[in-house]
């Protein structure tokens, strides 16, 4: 039945209207552009530039069909793209381990599940203000470094014999699973804005690929877990702090104007991304 209610709302979603400029879908670009003024009650903005330069660039250049392949065109991309393979790996990984180990937890099986999914709540809604108030890049490093330190204390405190070992390990277990979550739902938005618009949605599949890997190893561990404790925290700690220091290679996107094409294209291809920027702005001071 959710499956049914989402596939309903993915045919009413209109498609992204720098992804139809970069395809010469012009006319329905412009008609997604009129229908967000309508909805946001401002007037419809001046695309006749973009249009104009995006159509002259059209007819200089032929079509390309991009695959995955263009994921590692450049030194450069293939740097961020075997970063963020990892990084969704290991993300995915720490995510159903954590979900699947719940068992190690201390008390009543059935709260501490209720915990681990009702935690994840304020961190969804927290990820709208602190990706645009700190950075992508920032809020990525810092929640992956956090849910490795908790993963950390987490698998210390099973060596360790304290009447309050439970209680501990539960809160902290708790905390590295609203970082995952937090730093997850960061990460899909800086994936996307590290990608020209031409292969966005190519990089986000294939790294979802990559983190469905990391969903099959974690229940493996997780058995495991039952016979050296901590070992499913200790992993986790040391993926996530590796993520963290991954992204230190990868540039800020946070107010920055989104590439819609390779940075090594024609001029011609370049004109029209100067074009759609420059609508950007326009529509930036009318929205």
């Amino acid at each position: 039945m959710q499956n049914e209610f989402f596939l309903t709302i993915h045919s009413i979603v209109q498609e992204s209207a720098r992804w139809l400029v970069t395809k010469g879908r012009y006319k329905e670009a412009e008609k997604v552009i009129n229908t967000i003024a309508k909805v946001n009650g401002k007037p419809a903005p001046n695309t006749s530039i973009l249009m104009a330069e995006a159509a002259k660039s059209d007819s200089n250049k032929a079509s390309v069909h991009y695959t995955a392949f263009h994921l590692f065109k450049s030194k450069e991309m293939v740097i961020t793209t075997s970063g963020l393979l990892f990084i969704w790996m290991s993300i995915s990984y720490s995510y159903y381990g954590l979900t699947f180990g719940v068992n190690s937890l201390a008390g009543n099986l059935y709260l501490n599940m209720f915990l681990m999914n009702i935690i994840e709540t304020p961190a969804s809604f927290s990820i709208m203000y602190i990706v645009n108030r700190f950075g992508r890049k920032h809020c990525c490093m810092f929640f992956f470094f956090f849910t490795g330190l908790c993963g950390v204390i987490v698998g210390i405190i099973q060596y360790i014999d304290t009447p309050h070992r439970g209680v501990i390990t539960n809160a902290f277990a708790l905390a590295s699973k609203m970082g995952i979550a937090v730093g997850w739902g960061c990460l899909i938005v800086y994936t996307t804005e590290l990608y020209p618009t031409v292969v966005r949605t190519i990089a986000y599949g294939l790294h979802n690929t990559s983190a469905r890997i990391g969903g099959i190893i974690a229940p493996q561990i997780v058995f495991l877990n039952d016979e050296i404790p901590g070992l499913m925290y200790f992993v986790s700690a040391v993926l996530m702090i590796s993520s963290s220091l991954i992204c230190c290679v990868f540039h800020d996107t946070t107010d920055k104007i989104l590439e819609d094409t390779f940075k090594d294209t024609s001029s011609e291809q370049s004109v029209t991304v100067n074009a759609l920027n420059m609508n950007d702005n326009d529509k930036k001071s009318k929205f």
